[in-house]
This record gives C-alpha cells, sequence and structure tokens, in this order.
C-alpha cells in the first residue's frame, strides 16, 4: 500500500482510502445494492475529486463481489445478485468519472469472487506462502514491532539464529500466522504474560510448535492470498 501511494505521489498528491467490504452486506432486501451504489456514485467519487489520485484498499473483496453463480441461499440471493451488479456498474462509472483512482483488492478465496468482478482487473497477481528465507525476515520484524514497546527484547529481535529456529517450526504457515505465533509467545508463561521483556527463546519456539501443530490438525486449509488489483482508467 505505502509502495503503491509513494509511486504515485510524485505526479501529484495521492489519497489513500481503506473499505470495509463487510460494512455492506445487510439483511434487509435492496440495502446491500444501495450501501454499494452510493460508495461508487457518491463516496469514492467524492474523495477521488480533492487529489490527482486516488488508492483504494478492498481486503476480502468476495464479501462484496460475490460470485453469483455460487450465492447461497442461506442469504436472500437476489440481493446477492443486486449487489454485485452494483459493484460491477460502480467500477464503470468510477472508471469513466475518476481515471486517476486506482482499486487494490485482495482475497484469500478467488473462487469466491464474482468472474465479471476478475475480467475487470487490469493485473491479476498470486502471492504464494512465505519461502524458508522470508520466514525468518517475519519473525524479526515481529520480534522489532515488540522491542518497540519493550526494550528489553531488542536482543532477540537482533539475534538471528533464533529467527532462524523459530522460523524452521513455522515453515508452511502464512505471514499472519506467523505474525500471531510471535505475538502468542508472549502466553506461554504467566511470568513472560506479567513482564513481556521476559520473553525468551523457549517461549519463542513453544509457541511456534503450537502453531504448527494447528496447522497440522486442519483438513483443509485456506489457499494462498490473490491481490487484484483493477485500475479505473
Amino acid at each position: 500500500r505505502a509502495g503503491g501511494g509513494a509511486e504515485l505521489a510524485p505526479r501529484g498528491a495521492t489519497t489513500l482510502v481503506e473499505a470495509d467490504p463487510h460494512a455492506f452486506p445487510s439483511e434487509l432486501l435492496g440495502e446491500s445494492q444501495r450501501a454499494v451504489a452510493r460508495l461508487f456514485g457518491e463516496t469514492l467519487p467524492e474523495l477521488a475529486a480533492r487529489r490527482p489520485h486516488t488508492l483504494v484498499l478492498f481486503d476480502e473483496v468476495e464479501a462484496l463481489a460475490v460470485r453469483r453463480q455460487s450465492a447461497s441461499f442461506d442469504t436472500n440471493p437476489v440481493d446477492v445478485h443486486r449487489a454485485t451488479d452494483a459493484v460491477l456498474s460502480g467500477l464503470d462509472s468510477l472508471r469513466a468519472a475518476r481515471p486517476g483512482t486506482l482499486l487494490v483488492v485482495t482475497t484469500n478465496f478467488p473462487e469466491a469472487v464474482d468472474e465479471a468482478f476478475l475480467s475487470r482487473a487490469d493485473l491479476l497477481v498470486r502471492t504464494g506462502l512465505p519461502g524458508e528465507d522470508v520466514v525468518p525476515l517475519i519473525v524479526a520484524d515481529s520480534l522489532r514491532e515488540l522491542a518497540a514497546q519493550w526494550p528489553g527484547l531488542r536482543a532477540l529481535a537482533g539475534d538471528e539464529e533464533t529467527h532462524r529456529a523459530v522460523a524452521k517450526r513455522l515453515a508452511g504457515l502464512d505471514g499472519r500466522r506467523i505474525r500471531k505465533a510471535v505475538h502468542a509467545a508472549l502466553a506461554q508463561r504467566l511470568a513472560v504474560a506479567r513482564e513481556p521483556e521476559l520473553l525468551g527463546v523457549r517461549d519463542l519456539l513453544s509457541a511456534a510448535e503450537e502453531a504448527a501443530a494447528e496447522l497440522g490438525s486442519r483438513t483443509a486449509g485456506t489457499g494462498p492470498k490473490d491481490t487484484r488489483s483493477a485500475r479505473s482508467g
């Protein structure tokens, strides 16, 4: 996100907007459609008019652009169709009205996103799980975040051998679970929970093993995250 804004910034001021797709679906018939229509027809165009460039981020876009062919009957399928139709119409309108707007959307479930929505994307990027050379970097970065709050952890944050040892136990996990495992180490012992600066290598390894065991017990894991961006204009 920051990189995208930095790339656009030399060409004019940029507005960063982060939208929550889960805020739009509603149990009331027609309300989802109206909320989406307001977003693309009013809110985003108004924000885009303020600066030369606008970057809009939608995480878990499958909640907004539901695949209509597999709409669940647990919800109102008619409203699902209408809401997705409103998204598609809104994208087309935004593209025409505000060509300086860049939409970046992410999903863990590309099969749940409507095909017509994906066809409007200018770029589709599939991001796999972190490799063995990346996991230690995520562990180190997570520890640096903790050390910023508890300076006594700085030595642990700079210990590359520890990072590699913990990373070996976290292989196969996505970035979010890796960070959660590092943070979960603070709850391995009551003494550490009370005084986080007592966090040690054994706590990290224990938390990593628990995270790995949880992954192994899953009968079906989530797929790699897709980052899909659709640019207006």
